[in-house]
C-alpha cells in the first residue's frame, strides 16, 4: 500500500489512497482490516486514519465494526437488497451531479444579489471539505461554475478544513496571516464556518460584516448565526430524504425504471427569510 507524504493533509491522503485501493479492487471485501495495522502501513497515526475511515464510511465505501476494524462494502445484488446505503453509494455520481448543478444555480443567484447590494468585486477564500469526498467535489465544482462569469469575483485561497471546526479555524487563521484582503469566506460545511467565525473574531474582524460568510448544510445552529448576522448565506443540504431514497431503492430492486438524476428541493437562507424556517428545523 502507498505511504503518506507531507504535501497535503494526512486525512485527505489516507482517504484517497484507501478509496483508490477499494475502487481498483485491491482490497478484499471479505477481510476484516485493522485500523492499527493500516496506520502502520501508511506511516501515520491512528487519528487522521480514523477521520479518513469515517469519511469513507459516510461515502459508502466501508463498514466500520466498532473495536474490531472495518470491512469493504461489496457492491453486489445481495448487498443491495440488504442495504439501502449501498444503493445510495452506487448512485453517488448522480447525487454529485445534482448537487453541483444546484450549487451552481444558487451561487449565481447569490452573486446577483451581492451585485444588487453594490458588491461588484470580491476576493474569496474557500474552506474545502475532505478532498475527494463527494460533497467536496460537488460543492467545489458548483461554486466555481457559479462564479465563472463574475470576472471580479476571484478565489485567492483554497484549502481543506477536513469538514471539522478545529481544522476550519486553523486554516482560516493561516489565510488571515497570508491575505489581508479577504472579502468572502466560503465554507463547504457549517462546522468549518463555525471555525472561520472563531478565527475572524480572534483577528479582530466582524464575521458577516467585515467578511461575508457563505456556508453549506444549514443546520439549526448555523441558521442561528444567520439570524445573528455572522453568516450571510446558508445553502441547505437536507438529510431527511431517507423515505424517498428507500422508495427509489425498492423500485430499482423491483426492476422499475427511475430517473437517474433525482433533484430535491432545498433553499438558500439569508437574514431575509431565516425566521420563517428556524423554529421548525429538525437538525
Amino acid at each position: 500500500m502507498s505511504t503518506i507524504n507531507e504535501t497535503s493533509s494526512l486525512q485527505s491522503q489516507a482517504y484517497n489512497i484507501i478509496k483508490e485501493k477499494i475502487l481498483s479492487k485491491s482490497m478484499d471485501s471479505d477481510a476484516l482490516y485493522s485500523e492499527t495495522r493500516l496506520a502502520r502501513e501508511l506511516g501515520i497515526s491512528r487519528t487522521p486514519l480514523r477521520e479518513a475511515l469515517q469519511c469513507l464510511s459516510q461515502d459508502g465505501y466501508i463498514t466500520i465494526i466498532p473495536s474490531r476494524g472495518f470491512k469493504i462494502r461489496c457492491l453486489n445484488q445481495d448487498t443491495m437488497r440488504e442495504s439501502i446505503q449501498v444503493r445510495c453509494a452506487i448512485e453517488g455520481f448522480c447525487v454529485y451531479t445534482a448537487a453541483s448543478r444546484q450549487d451552481e444555480k444558487r451561487c449565481k443567484k447569490l452573486i446577483k444579489d451581492m451585485e444588487k447590494k453594490g458588491k461588484k468585486a470580491a476576493n474569496i477564500a474557500v474552506l474545502q471539505g475532505t478532498i475527494g469526498s463527494s460533497a467536496e467535489i460537488g460543492r467545489t465544482k458548483g461554486f466555481k461554475e457559479g462564479i465563472k462569469d463574475a470576472k471580479d469575483f476571484k478565489i485567492i485561497a483554497s484549502q481543506t478544513g477536513e469538514f471539522t471546526q478545529a481544522k476550519g479555524q486553523e486554516v482560516m487563521e493561516s489565510f488571515l496571516k497570508q491575505y489581508k484582503n479577504i472579502d468572502v469566506v466560503v465554507a463547504q460545511n457549517d462546522n468549518m464556518a463555525f471555525g472561520a467565525i472563531d478565527a475572524l473574531k480572534a483577528a479582530g474582524k466582524k464575521p458577516g460584516k467585515d467578511v461575508t460568510i457563505i456556508s453549506f448544510d444549514a443546520v439549526k445552529a448555523a441558521l442561528k448565526e444567520v439570524q445573528n448576522g455572522q453568516i450571510n448565506a446558508e445553502f441547505e443540504c437536507n438529510p431527511l430524504h431517507g423515505p424517498r431514497v428507500a422508495d427509489l431503492a425498492k423500485k430499482l430492486m423491483n426492476g422499475e425504471k427511475v430517473e437517474k438524476v433525482q433533484y430535491v428541493e432545498e433553499q438558500v437562507f439569508t437574514k431575509d427569510n431565516v425566521d420563517k424556517f428556524i423554529n421548525e428545523r429538525q437538525y
